[in-house]
């Protein structure tokens, strides 16, 4: 019986530091064609997800858009990837 539980144990340890979700930091860089703006970098954490659902979610956090200013047009990127 005493190996029983020791057995259990260890099982449950180790499915506890083989589980597939842990935190996942999604890295995103902004720019824009726009005079005088600068490129940002902003990090998001995804925690306790699993690595499919966490780069999913970081990829649609990406967006591209335009804006218009005194007449001339300009483009706004975000582009996010997981990081490793």
């Amino acid at each position: 019986m005493k190996k029983f539980f020791i057995l259990s144990g260890t099982f449950i340890l180790l499915a506890a530091f083989i589980s597939c979700k842990k935190d996942h930091v999604c890295g995103c860089v902004g720019t824009s064609t726009e005079p005088g703006t600068t490129r940002t970098i902003t990090y998001i954490t995804f925690t306790h997800a699993k690595a499919s659902d966490a780069k999913r979610a970081c990829i649609k956090t990406s967006s591209s858009y335009t804006s218009s200013v005194d007449g001339q047009t300009y483009v706004n990127t975000t582009d996010c990837a997981i990081k490793d």
